[in-house]
């Protein structure tokens, strides 16, 4: 439940008091029995449910602390980092980060790194950074896995870029013309079909997520135990040990072409 922002997690943690609540009367017997379940019906959880005061006593510290945590300012941004479609600050950010983090905990050199836009739930926004708020931007569970992608993969993955244009990903440059991949670049140099390229990016997508379906294809090279979330906390936290902000910039990664 951490990562559900005040109103959000205020309201799991009613449910919560309400499911003990009306658990407790069914511990003083020590026993337990399946029932067959008739008909099943919506139960709204709102401010209209009353918990049980006892209950809200045992839970109340655990919120605060946890509210105290969600609250920590751990970094700053030096405007608003924001998503969307084609390229955006704040695909980017994460885009590179993942890219250089991978390779970091790998050891593996990483070739690109990428995050759909999908994946990020809302802008970081300029200013102070509460820990809070990157539980927002990204309340996925999901590791970070490095593929070995072939050339005629890594093909597919730009013309997924061209034609979705909701993905974002590190150390390259597109140009789109309509929705095709007309020209690729990886890392400063033109893409080559014969040579491989190692890619960062989530479980989910590795696996086939968002229609990446080409992905589960690829070679696994390795399945760092750390989270997306973990490693964009961390970078934050690093920026601000560093007394930076963390910016990022819409810098022409992908360019589209207009067609005549």
């Amino acid at each position: 439940m951490v990562f559900m922002k005040y109103n959000s997690y205020r309201k799991y943690l009613y449910f919560l008091l309400f499911v003990l609540t009306a658990g407790s009367s069914g511990c003083k017997t020590g026993a337990y029995s399946a029932i067959k379940v008739q008909e099943a019906s919506a139960l709204q959880v709102d401010s209209m449910l009353v918990p049980d005061p006892e209950i809200v006593e045992i839970i109340l510290p655990y919120k605060v602390k946890l509210d105290a945590e969600m609250d920590k300012v751990i970094g700053r941004a030096a405007f608003e980092l924001t998503k969307g479609p084609v390229e955006s600050s704040l695909g980017n950010f994460v885009a590179d980060l993942i890219e250089d983090k991978a390779e970091e905990y790998s050891g593996i050199e990483v070739d690109m790194g990428a995050v759909t836009t999908g994946g990020l739930r809302v802008p970081i926004a300029e200013g102070p950074i509460q820990l809070s708020e990157l539980f927002e931007l990204m309340p996925f569970e999901n590791t970070i896995w490095i593929l070995e992608l072939n050339g005629e993969q890594t093909r597919e993955l730009f013309a997924y870029a061209a034609e979705r244009q909701n993905i974002a990903i590190s150390n390259s440059k597109l140009i789109v013309a309509g929705d095709e991949a007309v020209h690729i670049e990886i890392g400063g140099e033109t893409f080559n079909p014969d040579r491989t390229y190692t890619l960062a990016i989530s479980d989910y997508l590795a696996s086939g997520g968002d229609d990446l379906f080409f992905l589960k294809e690829a070679r696994v090279l390795e399945k760092l135990p750390v989270k997306q979330r973990d490693v964009i906390i961390e970078k934050v936290a690093e920026e601000e040990a560093a007394g930076r902000a963390i910016e990022a910039e819409i810098e022409g990664r992908v360019v589209i072409k207009e067609q005549r």
